[in-house]
């Protein structure tokens, strides 16, 4: 059985992992919204063929276990025989259904995690694009800058020195353009190969990014309810629940100086303290990110404000200019100011939702 087991597993690996390829292209380009980017990386995974052949080999062990619990209920031998015989059989069934229950969960991990992770590399794209806006406008602001010095410079206006900085002002913006673009591209490619799409092919997304809705407060109740929920906490709870029904069996039939008797209570204490710890720093975490949580959206407030204020220095700014009060030079300059108040408010966002995503994991039925 086991055997079989290994090469179906094997087989199923092969054709998870084996047979991935790049999505066909199509005629012009697709914009591409989040929704549509998860569904072609949970394509390209695979991950879940695997996952479903891990949940039913936990089903045969379970249905296994059932088998040998009714077999072992109409079975003769003397009253603590039998009371042994049925508690251990309780036991391996309750950590079969425990196995089936931890691999459904690792199941749902492996879904959110490619969730998160497409929404982390779409995030990446699109803060990167609005770098790439931002370093334009730099440049464009340093390259007038440098050739009004250039002018300056042959009557005679300023100093070697200051055409000199100009121009190294000038060279930087450059350099930070191509910086930005290559960032750019690079985070373009890696969303391009997790949902499977050829790198050589253009990639338009209709993504906004938006603060994702979130309206639950901390609780000690929470984390109660997500027991069940994270892995490390469930699989501690069960050793803890399995060793604790075996001690009180030996708590009936065992003195408190007989081996039996302390080996189990030693199992069922060790279990215990180590349930307690788990869940005890689940719960201070989770009442950590809920404080990190109110301290992002405190600070998406704050770059509102900021953004705000660069929108209407950018206002006026091209006002202004209209006026002949500012030169090109200026204005370009709050207009690169907001643009990369906009990209630091989109950051915010993104630092909040990634937040989020992480709570909703184990918080969301």
């Amino acid at each position: 059985m086991k055997n079989t087991r290994v090469l179906l597993f094997g087989m199923m690996a092969l054709m998870a992992f084996g047979s991935i390829s790049f999505a066909e292209d199509t005629e012009g380009t697709e914009a591409y919204t989040l929704e549509a980017l998860i569904e072609m990386a949970r394509e390209k995974s695979q991950q879940d063929i695997l996952n479903d052949f891990k949940i039913e080999f936990a089903q045969d062990d379970l249905d296994e276990a059932i088998e040998v619990a009714e077999f072992n209920a109409y079975s003769g031998g003397g009253r603590l025989e039998t009371l042994f015989r049925m508690t251990k059989v309780h036991v391996d069934t309750f950590r079969a259904e425990s196995a089936l229950k931890l691999a459904q969960l690792q199941k749902e991990a492996d879904e959110y995690l490619i969730v998160t992770e497409v929404h982390e590399l779409v995030y990446d794209v699109k803060t990167m694009e609005m770098g790439v806006e931002a370093a334009r406008t730099r440049l464009a602001q340093a390259k007038l800058s440098y050739e009004a010095d250039e002018k300056r410079y042959e009557l005679g206006i300023i100093s070697l020195l200051d055409l000199n900085n100009s121009q190294n002002d000038y060279q930087t913006a450059q350099i930070d353009l191509m910086e930005a673009e290559s960032d750019l591209r690079d985070a373009t490619n890696q969303l391009k190969i997790k949902v499977g799409i050829d790198p050589s092919q253009p990639l338009e997304l209709n993504v906004t990014v938006e603060q994702l809705p979130f309206n639950r407060t901390y609780s000690g109740d929470l984390a109660e309810g997500a027991i069940d929920k994270d892995r490390d906490l469930y699989s501690k709870y069960t050793d803890y629940f399995a060793d604790k029904t075996l001690f009180e069996l030996t708590d009936d039939a065992y003195e408190p100086f007989d081996k039996e008797y302390k080996i189990a209570y030693y199992d069922s204490e060790i279990s215990r303290l180590a349930y307690e710890d788990a869940f005890s720093s689940f719960s201070t975490g989770l009442r950590g990110d809920f404080f990190n949580l109110d301290v992002l959206e405190t600070r998406i407030k704050i770059q509102d404000l900021y953004l705000e204020i660069a929108r209407k220095n950018d206002e006026i700014a091209g006002q202004k200019l209209a006026l002949g009060m500012i030169s090109e030079v200026e204005r370009l300059g709050e207009e690169a100011d907001y643009l990369e108040a906009r990209q630091n408010r989109m950051q915010s966002i993104i630092n909040y939702n990634m937040k989020v995503l992480e709570l909703e994991e184990i918080l969301i039925d």
